[in-house]
């Protein structure tokens, strides 16, 4: 009897989440409906075309046949007009496959659970998008010319002030280990610029973050 109830548990568990993943639109626009009095009403109406977006991908589709644990990032730059969706799989065995807008990126082995999940449970569900930083590859070690054209980075990043970036995004997580589905609604919100120099077995000039990670 005890073995009966326990399954019973554990299925009913199983079907709760399984009906979460489905109704994934759902719980987005209720977690816009509990921050739009904090929003502009600018900012609700790129949120509400990002989530319109959707019927335009297979991304819901991935969520249904799936058992991974899954991290979602859609972006829209209103400067721009510019849509964008990411999505990450997680499986069991670390290994990440990706898609961006629908294509199938290069799979990655992820050793490390914490730095793919945890920075996404620990957004709330209003939350700030800062300004993407300048990164930069310069060969295997440091040489004057090197840091003549670090320096200038940086200063570079210095004159542009304070900035706020000009696109907004949802951060969604289904997290298949914890059964937790996460939603965070990112606005910008404006400060410096920072500069990110390394150095590698290639050679890289400037550039930015990608706007939609």
């Amino acid at each position: 009897m005890r073995k009966n109830i326990l399954v019973l548990i554990l299925l009913t568990s199983i079907l709760s989440f399984s009906q979460k993943k489905d109704h994934w639109n759902d719980i987005t626009i209720k977690t816009l409906d509990s921050i739009k009095d904090e929003l502009e009403p600018e900012q609700i109406k790129c949120f509400k075309l990002l989530i319109s977006k959707r019927e335009d991908y297979q991304t819901q589709k991935r969520i249904d046949t799936t058992s991974s644990t899954i991290l979602i990032v859609e972006g829209y730059n209103f400067s721009e007009r510019k849509y964008g969706i990411y999505e990450d799989f997680l499986f069991d065995n670390d290994h990440i496959y990706s898609y961006e807008n629908n294509t199938p990126e290069i799979g990655v082995s992820f050793n490390d659970y914490e730095d793919f999940i945890v920075p996404a449970l620990n957004k709330k569900a209003l939350d700030s998008i800062r300004p993407r930083k300048y990164k930069a590859v310069f060969g295997c070690s440091p040489t004057k010319r090197t840091r003549r054209k670090s320096r200038r980075i940086m200063k570079m990043a210095q004159k542009e002030g304070i900035i706020s970036e000009e696109y907004v995004k949802i951060l969604t997580l289904i997290d298949n280990r914890t059964r937790k589905i996460k939603v965070s609604f990112l606005i910008p919100k404006a400060g410096k610029r920072e500069v990110q120099i390394s150095y590698g077995p290639y050679y890289s000039e400037k550039r930015l973050e990608y706007w939609l990670n």
